[in-house]
C-alpha cells in the first residue's frame, strides 16, 4: 500500500523547455531535446540538456553542458554548444529517419532550446 510520495524541490530554481521534432502520427519524437540553465549576468551557471529519441533511450549530454557551463550566453557560444549534440553516442536510425539526418537535428534542437531558455 502506497501512502506517500516525496518529491524533493528543485534547488536549481532554472529557466526550461523541452523541444521536440514529432512523428506524425504517433507524435514520439524523432528528436527531442530538454534543456534546464540558470544564468547569473549572462553566463551560464549551471545547465543540465538531455535527449530523446536520438538513441536507444533518453540520455544526458555532458559535451554539451561542459561547453556551456561558465560561459557568457551568446549565438556564438550558444552554436559551439549545440554542434556537440550527441557526439560519441550511437544514434538511432530507422525507415523515417537516418542516423545523418537524426543527428544533424539532434544540433538544430539543441540549439533551440538553449536559445530559448537563455
Amino acid at each position: 500500500l502506497l501512502t506517500e510520495i516525496r518529491i524533493p524541490v528543485n534547488s536549481m530554481n532554472a529557466n526550461s523547455c523541452y523541444v521536440k521534432f514529432p512523428q506524425p502520427a504517433s507524435r514520439y519524437p524523432y528528436v527531442g531535446c530538454g534543456v534546464a540553465l540558470n544564468s547569473i549576468g549572462g553566463t551560464c551557471s549551471d545547465v543540465r540538456v538531455g535527449f530523446s529519441g536520438v538513441g536507444e533511450w533518453a540520455f544526458r549530454d555532458s559535451g554539451i553542458e561542459g561547453a556551456l557551463r561558465g560561459q557568457s550566453l551568446n549565438e556564438t557560444t550558444i552554436a559551439s554548444a549545440a554542434e556537440k549534440a550527441a557526439e560519441g553516442r550511437e544514434v538511432l536510425s530507422d525507415h523515417f529517419v537516418s542516423e545523418e539526418y537524426r543527428r544533424a537535428m539532434s544540433k538544430v534542437f539543441a540549439k533551440r532550446a538553449i536559445t530559448k531558455v537563455s
